[in-house]
């Protein structure tokens, strides 16, 4: 859970006043708008903890923004989460083996599974340059893995 720092700063989402907290969470600096209208402590993504619904959340270089869009109250079927097997992993392995794939899923993919992948253009000859690796254009939203 997030250490949040209230602030004076407020606006107006959805008809819903908003006070504003900033935190330091997963290499980012967070400011979020809540409100207490809605007796919920909890938002979008990893968010939560804050004496109300987080209405809207982003990073300080406004990268990632969430947003409340709508607010449905009249559900007809309780939430439920199927049971189903996951595969345990840590933070860091998740990540750099996303790492991996994001940069050269070709190779990825062949080194993982067997799979060779040969790309090929409308004329039929191979596609060299799709499968070059790449760097990434964007950062991970988590920066605290490596």
């Amino acid at each position: 859970m997030q250490e949040w720092t209230l602030t004076d700063d407020t606006c107006n989402i959805l008809g819903y006043e908003c006070k504003s907290a900033v935190c330091d969470f997963r290499g980012r600096r967070w400011t979020a708008f809540y409100t207490d209208s809605v007796p919920v402590a909890d938002g979008p993504w990893k968010f939560g903890g804050l004496p109300g619904f987080i209405m809207q959340v982003y990073d300080e270089g406004h990268q990632y923004e969430f947003t409340c869009v709508g607010i449905n109250s009249k559900a007809d079927r309780a939430i439920t989460i199927p049971e189903v097997p996951f595969n345990k992993t840590t933070r860091a392995k998740f990540y750099a083996t996303k790492l991996r794939f994001d940069t050269d899923p070709f190779a990825y993919m062949m080194n993982v599974n067997g799979v060779n992948v040969q790309v090929k253009g409308a004329d039929g000859q191979p596609r060299t340059d799709i499968t070059q690796p790449r760097t990434l254009q964007y950062d991970y939203i988590e920066r605290d893995w490596k």
